[in-house]
């Protein structure tokens, strides 16, 4: 409550002055807007204690003029309505200021300057310290979006490594399938040719590798034996339908292999 005390002393201090002072020609003009100051002040004053009953605040803007310590604080409000109500306080001082200006003494607004200035050199460092608190949030907003970047990179790189790994699993197991119905498609074909399906059962010794075609070349230029085992043949069975790509099927019937 120090300015309202300081606001009061100088009214009365004022007032003294006008009594005991006698007027000069310009006396009854000062006179006139002192008397229309007056009012200004009470009501000033009376709507800042009304203020402070209400809040349990006194008025820090000018508190800050002589002790540097209530200006800072209330600019970092975060409240918009705060915010306002300071700069509407910070309007009613300077409005009333300037209209008592005309009224005061030498002393008086040499004290009103001072404070000005250390007003102002506090705002100033309230305003250096908003210009680096909002650069250390920019700042920390661009390191959380670099954070977020590397996470995503490193994401993106953990998939492409699965991705490589999946394929190059897929390709293996391709190439394996593929060796696999090679060797299935080997095994259906002829050994003597490697050409035509083997369609003929050799009896007795029952081996199933060869071709017709084969076989009876085989007979004209081996005699009558099994190129496997070389026992005589006493038969041949052919199978229904062969292809190269499938396994062999039980004989059909049997034929004599005269």
């Amino acid at each position: 409550m120090k300015n309202l005390v300081r606001l009061k002393v100088l009214r009365d201090n004022m007032r003294k002055r006008t009594q005991c002072e006698p007027l000069a020609v310009s006396r009854p003009r000062h006179r006139r807007a002192y008397d229309r100051l007056c009012p200004m002040q009470d009501a000033s004053i009376e709507e800042h204690g009304v203020f402070n009953e209400k809040h349990g605040t006194g008025d820090r803007l000018t508190e800050a003029a002589d002790h540097g310590d209530g200006v800072t604080g209330d600019l970092r409000m975060t409240s918009d309505g705060k915010r306002a109500e300071v700069i509407q306080r910070m309007a009613s001082v300077q409005r009333l200021v300037r209209e008592g200006m005309p009224l005061m003494t030498y002393e008086e607004l040499r004290g009103v300057r001072n404070a000005t200035k250390a007003l102002f050199e506090e705002i100033d460092m309230a305003m250096d310290n908003a210009r680096e608190t909002e650069a250390a949030a920019a700042e920390h907003r661009l390191e959380e979006q670099d954070t977020k970047i590397r996470w995503l990179e490193l994401g993106h790189a953990i998939f492409e490594e699965q991705k490589e790994g999946m394929e190059k699993r897929h390709s293996a197991e391709r190439q394996e399938l593929q060796r696999q119905l090679e060797e299935e498609r080997e095994k259906a074909l002829c050994l003597v040719c490697l050409e035509r399906p083997r369609n003929t059962l050799l009896l007795p010794c029952l081996h199933f590798q060869y071709c017709l075609d084969c076989l009876l070349q085989h007979r004209s230029c081996n005699g009558n034996t099994c190129p496997t085992c070389r026992r005589s043949i006493e038969g041949l069975c052919m199978a229904s339908s062969l292809a190269a790509s499938s396994p062999p099927t039980t004989p059909r019937a049997q034929q004599p292999y005269v």
